[in-house]
């Protein structure tokens, strides 16, 4: 082979290889700008399913706290009747027992709910009435009134349990299960109490269970279900058990 020909073949060889490098170049680059144009589309649908989750992410959180807020709507007014049925009931037999100044006490001390128990007479008769048995309810069977209603109250706001918070839970087992309500209940219809005063029932133990609760509301619940006024026990006494009293 001459040397002619073989500086021909280097230069074909020379040109083939810089067409091919060409090629392979342009071929890098389309195949590049394919792959910029694929992930480009990858990351607007990624931003666009980013965005319909945030939207349902945030539909969620405001249907949930919708939802919360129908839920202490229900929820606060009973929470509130329970805490009035304490103070009522507790104001009616301060007055009963000629201590008027403790009517409008909420949270009575120790020493004041023993005097106002120790003035009061277990079975004589208490300003509310049994419409069924047309008789006054004696004293035991008054704060009975009281406990059992307020254990209904209980038992409505656990119907939508899975919707409240545990503490309120909790506080709420706490008082339904407390000693008070048991010895009232046991007491209330039988002969066998023969104390002459009331200061036997533990009627502090309702209050310390109570506090809690009027914590709990205040700090929680206050300010929902406004337009829906707590119930209350409101003692009926019919004009024919006045004079039949008196």
């Amino acid at each position: 082979m001459n040397l002619e020909l073989t500086h021909n073949i280097f230069r074909i060889a020379l040109y083939l290889g810089t067409f091919l490098v060409a090629v392979g170049t342009i071929g890098v680059s389309i195949y590049s700008s394919k792959l910029d144009s694929e992930k480009a589309t990858k990351i607007d649908k990624l931003l666009t399913g980013n965005k319909n989750l945030n939207s349902k992410i945030d539909k969620y959180q405001k249907d949930e706290e919708l939802n919360k807020t129908k839920v202490l709507e229900v929820v606060a007014p009973k929470v509130n009747s329970i805490l009035k049925y304490f103070e009522e009931q507790y104001s009616i037999m301060a007055i009963a027992a000629k201590m008027i100044e403790l009517g409008d006490v909420a949270n009575p001390s120790d020493e004041q709910i023993k005097e106002v128990l120790s003035k009061l007479n277990p079975k004589a008769s208490s300003i509310m009435a049994s419409v069924q048995e047309k008789r006054k309810l004696n004293w035991l069977e008054f704060m009975n009134q009281y406990n059992q209603r307020t254990i209904l109250l209980i038992d409505e706001i656990y119907k939508i349990m899975p919707f409240l918070d545990t503490e309120l839970i909790s506080l709420l087992g706490e008082l339904q299960n407390c000693y008070h309500f048991k010895e009232i209940q046991l007491v209330a219809h039988t002969d066998f109490v023969k104390n002459e005063n009331l200061s036997f029932v533990p009627f502090t133990e309702y209050r310390n269970k109570i506090n809690p609760i009027r914590k709990y509301y205040n700090e929680n619940l206050e300010g929902f279900g406004i337009n829906k006024p707590g119930m209350a026990i409101i003692p009926m006494i019919p004009e024919d058990y006045k004079e039949a009293e008196e």
